[in-house]
């Protein structure tokens, strides 16, 4: 058992929610919802990092102490909820036919994008700093991003450092593969992968905010899509 001190304040709620009858415990349950929802609307954007930053750590140390015992009864009332979920859910009926709506009725914003006042200035600062920003063309290696500065107006950073007569991403260099033919323009990931003449091969791992990194050796394996390019319209 764990050493936790209980407070007297702590006993009588629960003796309080042990003898509540049901009625009882939903108007809690969502007065309580309710609480949290406003608490969590009037919170800045720092707050609301903090908090979430908070929220993962304690999961993090929650599941790595619980036991077996611990995770089978976790997980059966996920398996649980999931269930009641689903019996709640209507239905699927088949889809009617979409009515176009007015212009004014499009125009309006849904409860789902009605922002909070502090997410409202967030993201006016994040649309002023984009707005701020200019790409510039690197006529050698015809790269373009925000970041890039061109040195004398001739070409980026890392061109100009290269003494070379050719530059090793420059045309001169068959490192320019130009530009995008009208046939190849708008075609999905799939579409690629069918006529690319290269398959790459390399370990890609999800890190722990959401984005993606790759590390060790990637492999290049030739694909021969003369015959199956042939077929294509």
């Amino acid at each position: 058992m764990d050493d936790k001190i209980i407070t007297r304040s702590t006993a009588r709620k629960r003796k309080s929610r042990e003898n509540e009858t049901p009625e009882r415990r939903e108007v809690r349950i969502a007065k309580q919802c309710e609480r949290n929802r406003q608490k969590k609307a009037a919170e800045t954007a720092e707050e609301r990092d903090a908090r979430r930053k908070c929220e993962r750590e304690r999961k993090r140390q929650k599941l790595a102490t619980e036991t077996d015992q611990k995770r089978e009864r976790r997980l059966e009332n996920n398996r649980l909820h999931k269930q009641a979920i689903r019996a709640k859910e209507p239905r699927q009926v088949r889809p009617q036919q979409v009515v176009p709506q007015p212009q004014q009725a499009r125009d309006e914003p849904s409860l789902a994008s009605v922002l909070s006042k502090p997410e409202k200035v967030l993201l006016r600062k994040f649309r002023d700093k984009v707005d701020k920003l200019q790409h510039s063309l690197c006529p050698v290696c015809n790269e373009s991003f925000p970041s890039i500065t061109l040195i004398k107006g001739e070409c980026c950073r890392r061109c100009y450092g290269k003494k070379n007569s050719i530059k090793k991403f420059s045309s001169n260099n068959d490192m320019d593969p130009g530009e995008v033919p009208e046939e190849l323009q708008g075609l999905t990931e799939l579409e690629e992968m069918l006529i690319a003449r290269v398959f790459p091969v390399m370990s890609v791992y999800r890190l722990r905010e959401g984005q993606h990194g790759y590390r060790g050796n990637v492999i290049n394996f030739p694909q021969d899509v003369q015959e199956f390019a042939t077929y294509l319209p």
